[in-house]
């Protein structure tokens, strides 16, 4: 049934997603990060560098980058890491521009508040978590703003197409590939499923 297997899929992605939030809740709820983006020119500041944001700390963690920010929505820390060569590349512009003051991605109302999804660049599609910074005992007041990513590369898209054993492709949702049926469909519902030809049915989620 092509709608159970839709709900596999999209089930099998929100677990990603959840796996990958447990991750950056936990930096997000550390002094030591909170410190970093209080004073990031600060000795402290820099031996954290150096320590924890190394090219290691991406490639063990599945983490493709990484953004801090202050109080004020200004980037104070920023790196992306090539999964592939390991070795560090320039951060989206894509991205950075979707991280401006009064973004809707940095729009945290208290400290429990969280942000994830999947965000459309053009560098591809990116599983993004947005997280207020508080303290190591996950009180006080939001002291800064913690972005992680993670790219959803062909790789990881096909170990989910196994995982499910569905044939799975991510578009985003202006994508040619839709129809303004299959957009009115979905505005409306998470599921869209819709026959090809006799042999072929599509099934759409959000």
């Amino acid at each position: 049934d092509t709608a159970q297997h839709l709900q596999r899929a999209v089930n099998t992605l929100n677990a990603d997603i959840a796996a990958f939030k447990l991750l950056a809740l936990n930096w997000s709820r550390w002094d030591d990060v909170r410190d970093f983006i209080r004073e990031p020119q600060s000795a402290i500041a820099k031996h954290f560098v150096s320590n924890y944001l190394i090219n290691g700390t991406y490639v063990n963690t599945d983490l493709d980058v990484t953004v801090f920010l202050n109080m004020k929505g200004e980037v104070v820390f920023k790196k992306a890491v090539d999964a592939t060569t390991k070795k560090e590349i320039s951060v989206s512009s894509s991205l950075l521009s979707q991280l401006k003051p009064g973004s809707p991605l940095l729009n945290h109302p208290d400290i429990h508040h969280e942000i994830t999804g999947v965000l459309s660049l053009p560098e591809g599609h990116l599983e993004l978590v947005s997280l207020p910074v508080s303290n190591s005992i996950g009180n006080g007041p939001i002291n800064g703003y913690l972005i992680w990513g993670r790219y959803l590369t062909e790789d990881v898209v096909s170990r989910f197409s196994g995982i499910t054993g569905t044939n799975i492709s991510l578009l985003p949702f202006s994508a040619a590939e839709f129809s303004n049926l299959q957009k009115t469909a979905l505005a409306n519902d998470p599921f869209f499923v819709q026959p090809v030809n006799e042999d072929r049915v599509a099934g759409y989620g959000r």
